[in-house]
Protein backbone atom coordinates (compact mmCIF):
# COMPACT_ATOMS: atom_id res chain seq x y z
CA UNK A 1 0.00 0.00 0.00
CA UNK A 2 1.13 3.70 -0.84
CA UNK A 3 0.38 6.70 1.40
CA UNK A 4 1.00 10.33 -0.39
CA UNK A 5 2.26 13.86 0.22
CA UNK A 6 2.28 16.36 -1.92
CA UNK A 7 1.60 13.91 -4.48
CA UNK A 8 4.42 11.80 -4.55
CA UNK A 9 4.51 8.41 -3.58
CA UNK A 10 5.86 6.51 -0.23
CA UNK A 11 5.71 3.20 0.31
CA UNK A 12 5.08 1.08 3.28
CA UNK A 13 8.09 -0.77 4.86
CA UNK A 14 7.66 -3.49 7.42
CA UNK A 15 9.06 -0.83 9.69
CA UNK A 16 7.14 1.28 11.31
CA UNK A 17 8.13 4.94 10.89
CA UNK A 18 6.99 8.42 11.23
CA UNK A 19 7.23 10.64 8.15
CA UNK A 20 7.03 14.61 8.96
CA UNK A 21 6.20 16.86 6.28
CA UNK A 22 6.47 20.43 7.19
CA UNK A 23 5.38 23.18 4.41
CA UNK A 24 5.02 27.18 4.52
CA UNK A 25 0.97 28.80 4.79
CA UNK A 26 -0.53 30.76 3.09
CA UNK A 27 -2.72 33.57 4.49
CA UNK A 28 -5.53 34.59 2.04
CA UNK A 29 -7.39 37.81 3.62
CA UNK A 30 -11.11 36.46 4.53
CA UNK A 31 -10.28 33.33 4.74
CA UNK A 32 -10.00 30.66 7.92
CA UNK A 33 -8.25 27.49 8.30
CA UNK A 34 -7.40 25.00 10.99
CA UNK A 35 -7.20 24.87 15.02
CA UNK A 36 -8.32 29.36 15.58
CA UNK A 37 -11.85 28.61 13.26
CA UNK A 38 -12.35 25.28 15.01
CA UNK A 39 -11.83 26.65 18.43
CA UNK A 40 -13.89 30.26 18.11
CA UNK A 41 -16.60 27.51 16.61
CA UNK A 42 -16.17 25.65 19.66
CA UNK A 43 -16.17 28.53 22.09
CA UNK A 44 -19.20 29.93 20.70
CA UNK A 45 -20.93 26.38 20.93
CA UNK A 46 -19.92 26.49 24.64
CA UNK A 47 -21.28 30.07 25.27
CA UNK A 48 -24.79 28.53 23.36
CA UNK A 49 -24.89 25.24 25.91
CA UNK A 50 -24.31 27.85 28.66
CA UNK A 51 -26.72 30.45 27.61
CA UNK A 52 -29.03 29.45 25.47
CA UNK A 53 -28.40 32.26 23.12
CA UNK A 54 -25.31 34.76 21.80
CA UNK A 55 -25.13 37.91 20.34
CA UNK A 56 -23.16 39.08 17.29
CA UNK A 57 -21.51 42.31 18.44
CA UNK A 58 -20.62 40.26 21.80
CA UNK A 59 -18.59 37.95 19.62
CA UNK A 60 -16.71 40.59 17.56
CA UNK A 61 -15.61 41.76 20.37
CA UNK A 62 -14.93 38.62 22.48
CA UNK A 63 -12.82 37.17 19.07
CA UNK A 64 -11.77 40.26 17.86
CA UNK A 65 -13.50 39.30 14.65
CA UNK A 66 -15.70 41.24 11.52
CA UNK A 67 -19.30 40.58 11.63
CA UNK A 68 -18.76 38.55 7.98
CA UNK A 69 -16.57 36.00 10.34
CA UNK A 70 -19.16 35.87 13.00
CA UNK A 71 -21.49 35.18 10.06
CA UNK A 72 -19.14 32.62 8.41
CA UNK A 73 -19.53 30.69 12.23
CA UNK A 74 -23.22 31.18 12.18
CA UNK A 75 -23.45 29.49 8.93
CA UNK A 76 -21.42 26.88 9.28
CA UNK A 77 -22.79 25.25 13.20
CA UNK A 78 -26.39 25.84 11.61
CA UNK A 79 -25.70 23.73 8.83
CA UNK A 80 -24.62 21.24 11.90
CA UNK A 81 -27.60 21.81 13.39
CA UNK A 82 -26.00 23.49 16.52
CA UNK A 83 -28.14 26.57 16.47
CA UNK A 84 -30.98 29.06 14.72
CA UNK A 85 -29.65 32.71 13.22
CA UNK A 86 -31.91 35.57 14.70
CA UNK A 87 -31.89 39.36 14.48
CA UNK A 88 -28.50 40.29 16.14
CA UNK A 89 -27.44 37.13 17.29
CA UNK A 90 -28.19 32.79 17.83
CA UNK A 91 -30.41 31.03 19.86
CA UNK A 92 -29.54 26.88 20.79
CA UNK A 93 -31.77 24.24 19.09
CA UNK A 94 -32.54 21.12 20.25
CA UNK A 95 -31.07 18.56 17.33
CA UNK A 96 -30.29 14.75 17.29
CA UNK A 97 -26.52 14.98 17.79
CA UNK A 98 -26.88 17.84 20.66
CA UNK A 99 -29.95 17.08 23.06
CA UNK A 100 -29.84 13.01 22.69
CA UNK A 101 -26.29 12.96 23.76
CA UNK A 102 -25.70 14.19 27.06
CA UNK A 103 -22.51 16.06 28.02
CA UNK A 104 -19.95 14.80 30.58
CA UNK A 105 -20.94 15.42 34.20
CA UNK A 106 -18.22 18.04 34.68
CA UNK A 107 -18.87 19.56 31.50
CA UNK A 108 -22.56 20.51 32.42
CA UNK A 109 -21.68 21.75 35.65
CA UNK A 110 -20.69 24.66 34.15
CA UNK A 111 -23.64 25.47 32.05
CA UNK A 112 -26.04 28.01 34.01
CA UNK A 113 -24.06 27.53 36.84
CA UNK A 114 -25.37 30.21 39.35
CA UNK A 115 -28.51 29.67 38.33
CA UNK A 116 -28.71 25.83 38.74
CA UNK A 117 -27.08 26.77 43.02
CA UNK A 118 -29.97 29.43 43.40
CA UNK A 119 -32.63 26.88 41.83
CA UNK A 120 -31.25 24.10 44.46
CA UNK A 121 -31.02 25.95 47.52
CA UNK A 122 -34.43 27.17 46.49
CA UNK A 123 -35.31 23.60 45.89
CA UNK A 124 -33.81 22.63 49.49
CA UNK A 125 -36.76 25.06 51.39
CA UNK A 126 -39.18 22.85 50.33
CA UNK A 127 -37.49 19.60 52.06
CA UNK A 128 -38.46 19.11 55.74
CA UNK A 129 -36.37 17.45 58.14
CA UNK A 130 -37.52 13.31 58.34
CA UNK A 131 -39.10 13.24 54.63
CA UNK A 132 -38.98 10.33 52.22
CA UNK A 133 -37.02 12.24 49.43
CA UNK A 134 -36.38 10.34 46.06
CA UNK A 135 -34.13 12.22 43.34
CA UNK A 136 -33.25 11.17 39.34
CA UNK A 137 -29.94 12.12 37.99
CA UNK A 138 -28.68 15.52 37.10
CA UNK A 139 -26.20 18.53 37.47
CA UNK A 140 -29.23 20.62 38.86
CA UNK A 141 -30.44 17.92 41.89
CA UNK A 142 -26.98 17.99 42.65
CA UNK A 143 -26.97 21.51 43.41
CA UNK A 144 -30.09 20.96 45.53
CA UNK A 145 -28.20 17.84 47.41
CA UNK A 146 -25.42 20.58 48.28
CA UNK A 147 -27.55 22.73 50.61
CA UNK A 148 -29.50 19.63 52.44
CA UNK A 149 -26.43 19.34 54.61
CA UNK A 150 -28.57 20.66 57.75
CA UNK A 151 -31.63 18.66 57.05
CA UNK A 152 -31.77 16.06 59.39
CA UNK A 153 -33.30 12.29 59.18
CA UNK A 154 -33.92 12.14 55.90
CA UNK A 155 -34.45 8.79 53.93
CA UNK A 156 -33.33 9.68 50.57
CA UNK A 157 -33.72 7.30 47.24
CA UNK A 158 -31.68 7.96 44.35
CA UNK A 159 -29.85 6.50 41.67
CA UNK A 160 -27.56 9.27 40.87
CA UNK A 161 -24.21 8.29 42.51
CA UNK A 162 -23.36 12.03 43.18
CA UNK A 163 -26.09 12.81 45.15
CA UNK A 164 -25.81 9.60 47.14
CA UNK A 165 -21.91 10.80 48.26
CA UNK A 166 -23.31 14.17 48.72
CA UNK A 167 -26.45 13.04 51.54
CA UNK A 168 -24.37 10.31 53.18
CA UNK A 169 -22.35 13.14 54.82
CA UNK A 170 -24.88 13.87 57.40
CA UNK A 171 -24.94 10.85 58.95
CA UNK A 172 -28.33 11.22 60.44
CA UNK A 173 -29.65 10.43 56.89
CA UNK A 174 -30.29 7.10 55.42
CA UNK A 175 -29.67 6.36 51.80
CA UNK A 176 -30.38 4.02 49.41
CA UNK A 177 -29.14 3.49 46.47
CA UNK A 178 -30.93 2.29 43.40
CA UNK A 179 -28.14 0.03 42.61
CA UNK A 180 -28.07 -1.73 39.22
CA UNK A 181 -26.47 -1.35 35.33
CA UNK A 182 -23.79 1.72 35.53
CA UNK A 183 -24.35 3.62 31.82
CA UNK A 184 -22.40 6.30 33.46
CA UNK A 185 -19.85 6.83 36.13
CA UNK A 186 -22.65 8.63 38.05
CA UNK A 187 -25.98 7.31 37.91
CA UNK A 188 -27.37 3.75 37.73
CA UNK A 189 -30.68 2.43 35.30
CA UNK A 190 -31.90 -0.93 34.42
CA UNK A 191 -34.55 -3.39 35.54
CA UNK A 192 -32.30 -3.77 38.80
CA UNK A 193 -32.88 0.18 39.67
CA UNK A 194 -36.41 0.04 38.96
CA UNK A 195 -36.88 -3.56 41.77
CA UNK A 196 -35.27 -1.35 44.74
CA UNK A 197 -37.35 1.34 43.83
CA UNK A 198 -40.69 -0.89 43.69
CA UNK A 199 -39.80 -1.72 46.84
CA UNK A 200 -40.83 1.99 48.60
CA UNK A 201 -44.43 1.55 49.69
CA UNK A 202 -44.37 5.38 49.04
CA UNK A 203 -42.42 8.83 48.46
CA UNK A 204 -42.75 11.70 50.27
CA UNK A 205 -40.90 14.28 47.54
CA UNK A 206 -39.49 13.20 44.49
CA UNK A 207 -37.14 15.92 43.03
CA UNK A 208 -37.13 15.76 38.89
CA UNK A 209 -35.28 17.72 36.52
CA UNK A 210 -35.11 17.16 32.61
CA UNK A 211 -32.97 17.74 29.51
CA UNK A 212 -35.89 18.86 27.81
CA UNK A 213 -38.82 21.29 28.45
CA UNK A 214 -41.88 22.40 25.95
CA UNK A 215 -45.21 23.30 26.63
CA UNK A 216 -46.49 20.37 23.74
CA UNK A 217 -44.47 17.92 24.98
CA UNK A 218 -44.21 18.37 28.75
CA UNK A 219 -40.58 17.16 30.35
CA UNK A 220 -38.62 14.72 28.07
CA UNK A 221 -35.49 13.11 27.79
CA UNK A 222 -33.09 10.91 25.75
CA UNK A 223 -32.62 7.65 27.49
CA UNK A 224 -34.76 5.65 27.45
CA UNK A 225 -33.46 3.22 30.95
CA UNK A 226 -33.66 6.74 33.42
CA UNK A 227 -36.73 7.78 31.92
CA UNK A 228 -38.36 4.53 33.04
CA UNK A 229 -37.21 5.05 36.57
CA UNK A 230 -38.70 8.61 36.98
CA UNK A 231 -42.09 7.48 35.44
CA UNK A 232 -41.74 5.30 38.46
CA UNK A 233 -40.67 7.86 40.78
CA UNK A 234 -43.86 10.21 39.30
CA UNK A 235 -46.02 6.96 40.38
CA UNK A 236 -44.66 6.61 43.71
CA UNK A 237 -44.46 10.52 45.25
CA UNK A 238 -47.12 12.39 46.71
CA UNK A 239 -45.62 15.56 45.41
CA UNK A 240 -43.13 16.34 42.48
CA UNK A 241 -40.90 19.21 42.67
CA UNK A 242 -39.19 20.03 39.14
CA UNK A 243 -35.90 22.11 39.45
CA UNK A 244 -35.23 23.45 35.67
CA UNK A 245 -32.81 26.14 34.41
CA UNK A 246 -33.38 28.02 31.34
CA UNK A 247 -30.93 26.32 29.05
CA UNK A 248 -34.24 23.37 28.80
CA UNK A 249 -37.09 25.23 28.10
CA UNK A 250 -37.87 25.20 24.05
CA UNK A 251 -35.55 21.77 23.92
CA UNK A 252 -37.14 18.43 23.42
CA UNK A 253 -35.75 14.59 23.37
CA UNK A 254 -36.94 11.84 22.01
CA UNK A 255 -38.79 9.62 25.12
CA UNK A 256 -41.64 11.61 26.86
CA UNK A 257 -41.56 11.63 30.93
CA UNK A 258 -45.08 13.61 31.96
CA UNK A 259 -46.51 16.94 31.22
CA UNK A 260 -46.78 19.83 33.62
CA UNK A 261 -49.51 18.70 35.02
CA UNK A 262 -48.42 16.25 36.82
CA UNK A 263 -45.83 18.32 38.75
CA UNK A 264 -47.08 20.19 41.99
CA UNK A 265 -43.84 22.81 41.95
CA UNK A 266 -41.64 23.96 39.16
CA UNK A 267 -38.61 26.68 40.71
CA UNK A 268 -36.53 27.65 37.66
CA UNK A 269 -34.49 30.91 37.29
CA UNK A 270 -35.56 34.03 35.87
CA UNK A 271 -34.32 33.97 32.00
CA UNK A 272 -36.95 31.16 31.84
CA UNK A 273 -39.67 32.93 29.29
CA UNK A 274 -42.50 34.67 31.36
CA UNK A 275 -44.61 33.54 28.64
CA UNK A 276 -44.00 29.69 29.04
CA UNK A 277 -44.34 30.45 32.80
CA UNK A 278 -47.77 31.53 32.32
CA UNK A 279 -49.14 28.71 30.68
CA UNK A 280 -47.22 26.38 33.29
CA UNK A 281 -49.44 28.14 35.98
CA UNK A 282 -52.55 27.54 34.08
CA UNK A 283 -51.52 23.71 34.29
CA UNK A 284 -52.36 24.23 38.02
CA UNK A 285 -48.53 24.22 38.62
CA UNK A 286 -46.95 26.06 41.44
CA UNK A 287 -43.82 27.95 39.32
CA UNK A 288 -41.25 29.70 41.65
CA UNK A 289 -39.18 32.09 39.93
CA UNK A 290 -35.32 32.27 41.90
CA UNK A 291 -34.09 36.41 41.95
CA UNK A 292 -30.67 36.43 40.42
CA UNK A 293 -29.82 38.93 43.24
CA UNK A 294 -29.22 36.47 45.79
CA UNK A 295 -26.39 35.43 46.67
CA UNK A 296 -26.13 31.27 46.07
CA UNK A 297 -23.43 29.81 48.53
CA UNK A 298 -23.05 25.73 49.73
CA UNK A 299 -25.01 24.70 52.77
Amino acid sequence: MAFYGHNMPIERSSTLCYILIVTHTVNIPGLEVGPMKNTRQKQIMDLLLKDGLVETGDLMERFGVSIETVRRDYNELEREGVLKKTYGGAVLVANSRGITEVADWQERMRVATREKALIGRKAAEYIPDGCVLATEVGTTVFELARHLEHKNNLTVLTNDLYVAQELFRNRTNRVYLAGGFLPSPYYTAGPLSRRIIEEFASIDIFIISTEGATLAEGLTTPNAEVNDLKRLYLQKAAKTIAVIDHTKFGRKAIFHTCDFSAIDVLITDGRTPSSMLRKIREKGVEVVVVSEEEEPTAA
